[in-house]
């Protein structure tokens, strides 16, 4: 009663974390490319770019994505070439962190222009899975693609990604 007032800290009646959550992020990757199995018959290796976003809460979080890649030809035993194959995704897809948020795998689904040179494009599905790491603002990750009645290709992509 007539001694200082009691001062209530608000902290105490906060739960679990008081930093704060990054709800929303954006990225984008250079990405070096090697074909696997059949298309690994035409085309060799690759180059590419592609940029999206992610938007979740904790360590999960649904992504959209788009990009280019080129594919090199190769000729085949028969000295035929169908020229460099372009791949142009619009993918959505989900990044689930496993290691605070260092450690991801994420998987994606979508359609890809895919146009050999000389001829015209086809949309295909698309689909892919890969695992990375993330450090401040630079992630690197593999990633394997496929794309239906083409084939498939390994991937190294390095780039930065933004939280808000």
């Amino acid at each position: 009663m007539g001694g200082r007032p009691e001062i209530v800290d608000p902290g105490m009646f906060l739960a679990g974390k008081t930093e704060a959550q990054r709800l929303f992020f954006v990225f984008g990757h250079a990405e070096y490319a090697s074909a696997v199995g059949d298309l690994k018959d035409t085309h060799n290796k690759g180059l590419g770019v592609e940029a999206g976003l992610g938007v979740g809460v904790n360590k999960t979080f649904f992504t959209g994505t788009a990009g280019y890649t080129w594919l090199q030809n190769q000729e085949n035993a028969a000295g035929n070439s169908i020229g460099t194959l372009r791949y142009a995704p619009f993918k959505i897809g989900v990044r689930r962190y496993v290691f605070r948020k260092n450690i991801f795998i994420k998987t994606d689904i979508g359609l890809a222009n895919m146009k050999p040179e000389n001829a015209s494009g086809n949309s295909h599905f698309t689909a892919g899975v890969g695992a990375g790491v993330k450090f401040t603002g630079f992630e690197a990750l593999v990633d394997y693609t496929t794309v239906s009645k083409w084939g498939s290709w390994l991937s190294l992509k390095a780039g930065l990604t933004f939280g808000l």
